[in-house]
């Protein structure tokens, strides 16, 4: 999934989860009633370590899937900012393979 995202189309970790969910394990689904919001955070720190270690590379886009523009102060749009510890919003952020950009 990773290898077929491009900065066009950068992979989401959402997007992540929906291709690899039938290969989550059924004693997983079983035992966590919340697996699906496990499994997707489970894809989102996945991407970002592959980003840690620039075997991903970290794209920041909006609702419409394209890249935020900065506004009038030259920050980020509201949809990429930081929450409480620090992290973009993961739904702000998609990734390419780190030699895809």
């Amino acid at each position: 999934a990773l290898r077929d995202a491009s900065p066009a189309d950068p992979l989401t970790p959402d997007a992540l989860f929906e291709a690899t969910r039938e290969s989550v394990p059924r004693h997983d689904r079983a035992r966590d009633p919340n697996w699906e919001a496990t499994w997707r955070e489970r894809a989102d720190r996945l991407l970002r370590w592959l980003a840690l270690v620039d075997l991903a590379e970290e794209i920041e886009e909006v609702e419409t899937g394209e890249r935020g523009e900065p506004d009038e102060e030259g920050e980020p749009d509201e949809e990429g900012e930081p929450d409480e510890e620090g992290e973009p919003d993961a739904s702000a952020v998609a990734y390419v393979a780190g030699d895809a950009v």
